[in-house]
């Protein structure tokens, strides 16, 4: 879980690698489903994916 942890951006989105790698909610779902297998959220700040899955609603409700 310290990997998730360090992958986890500030604004609660995800990389896919450490460096050089973008960042968006496909990496959050998947660090997301990840925990969910493996039944420890530990590794995910909750409070910050909410809030970016929040930001990332378009004016139609589209998450993007």
């Amino acid at each position: 879980m310290a990997t998730l942890r360090r992958l986890q951006q500030d604004d609660g989105s995800y990389r896919g690698i450490h460096v050089g790698s973008e960042h968006d909610i496909r990496f959050l779902y998947c660090a997301c489903s990840i925990s969910h297998m493996l039944g420890d959220f530990s590794g995910v700040n909750v409070d910050a994916a909410i809030q970016y899955v929040r930001d990332c609603r378009t004016y139609d409700g589209a998450i993007s």
